[in-house]
């Protein structure tokens, strides 16, 4: 119910009906791009069903960095992974991603998984955030983000190159889920 309240609120930030499916969450923190990671990165956690899987998949020693805007949904995993040293929950926006690492003295992120609602955004936020991402995304690293539709594939594209997709039914609407690569 509170998710659905918050919608109300905010459609255009929260951008879903429902939270994420276990699926989708689980499609979007594959262990393969997990298993060696050291910084991981959540962009729209939202009430935490990927910050979850990750939390859960990570190795040890990984660092994971949430941005969340919304001021209930960032307090609440605040509030839930407090006892951990290994994950800082902000609440911030993701258009300041480079900025904020570069605070915390972390220079490049294995894997970011972003929950954010890019169909919804202006062109010029979605462009910030997406060359945000490729900035601090290392040599190697991988961009997964879901998206209801593959109306702004082509802004991804732009940024990333190649951008593979793979579809989730189960989830509320079903979701794309957009692997995206940084090319040097």
């Amino acid at each position: 119910m509170q998710f659905i309240v918050e919608f109300m609120k905010q459609p255009k930030e929260i951008g879903a009906i429902a939270p994420s499916s276990i699926y989708l969450a689980r499609k979007m923190t594959p262990e393969k791009l997990l298993c060696d990671a050291k910084v991981v990165v959540e962009l729209g956690a939202g009430m935490g069903h990927f910050t979850e899987e990750i939390v859960r998949k990570k190795p040890h020693g990984c660092k994971v960095i949430v941005f969340e805007t919304n001021p209930l949904f960032s307090e609440g995993l605040a509030e839930q992974y407090r006892s951990r040293e290994d994950v800082l929950v902000l609440l911030e926006t993701a258009e300041n991603l480079p900025l904020i690492l570069r605070g915390l003295g972390i220079e490049h992120v294995d894997l970011i998984v972003s929950g954010l609602p890019f169909s919804s955004f202006e062109i010029e936020k979605a462009n910030t955030i997406l060359n945000g991402v490729h900035e601090v995304l290392n040599a190697n690293g991988t961009f997964l983000a879901f998206q209801y539709s593959k109306y702004r594939k082509k802004i991804f594209e732009r940024v990333f190159g190649s951008v593979t997709h793979e579809r989730e039914l189960r989830n509320l609407p079903p979701a794309y889920v957009l692997e995206c690569r940084k090319e040097l």
